[in-house]
């Protein structure tokens, strides 16, 4: 580990790196997959835009959740152990550097706390989406409900459209509540491991 400041914030960037912002941590993969949803499932439909491809109903959201899931469950049951095991020894280094052991445990139990307020803070909030079921499913009727015409001519394109992008929009909103809400779990599960491996008594492990 560089030279850095002792000070919970070390403890926290230590723990959360690995898990939120190194290159190939579980959330940043996470993230990708997120980013190319419209790529991987909407992109031909929605360039299409004259009518609404049956193959893409709003039932598809909950295949791509459970795609997204297995996808997320898998990363981080390949990577767990690589995770923690970097995290508890960079603790120990990061503690080993401390001349005052209460001082550092002090701070790691500082940085414990920190990392519950960031979880419900930061990660477990996910603003309300646009669009909800309801609404999806009226702009889904409105988009099928077109003539042969207006599919000819490319006058219903923006219901199509609006269709496609309001499902993409609620999809996208329904993985990332899903991912952070994974990434919380595991982030508060290595606060428990690193409470017991620093033999620490901490209200936030089990929080």
């Amino acid at each position: 580990m560089e030279d850095i400041e002792l000070s919970p914030k070390a403890f926290f960037e230590t723990i959360a790196g690995p898990v939120l912002y190194d290159v190939d941590s579980p959330y940043k993969l996470m993230l990708k997959k997120l980013n190319d949803i419209d790529i991987d499932y909407f992109q031909g439909a929605v360039a299409l835009g004259k009518t609404v491809d049956k193959e893409i109903e709003i039932d598809i959201k909950h295949r791509i959740l459970n795609e997204f899931i297995t996808y997320g469950n898998e990363l981080l049951a390949e990577k767990s152990e690589a995770i923690e095991k970097t995290v508890i020894d960079n603790v120990k280094t990061l503690t080993g550097r401390y001349c005052d052991r209460k001082e550092a445990q002090k701070d790691l139990n500082k940085a414990f706390e920190n990392m519950h307020h960031f979880v419900r803070k930061q990660l477990c909030f996910v603003p309300t989406p646009m669009y909800d079921n309801a609404e999806l499913r009226e702009l889904y009727a409105a988009a099928k409900q077109v003539t042969f015409m207006e599919r000819v001519t490319g006058s219903n394109d923006n219901d199509v459209i609006k269709y496609y992008h309001a499902l993409i929009e609620h999809t996208v909103w329904a993985c990332r509540m899903l991912m952070r809400r994974r990434v919380s779990q595991y982030l508060m599960h290595l606060v428990d491991l690193l409470s017991h491996e620093f033999d620490i008594n901490s209200q936030w492990a089990t929080s």
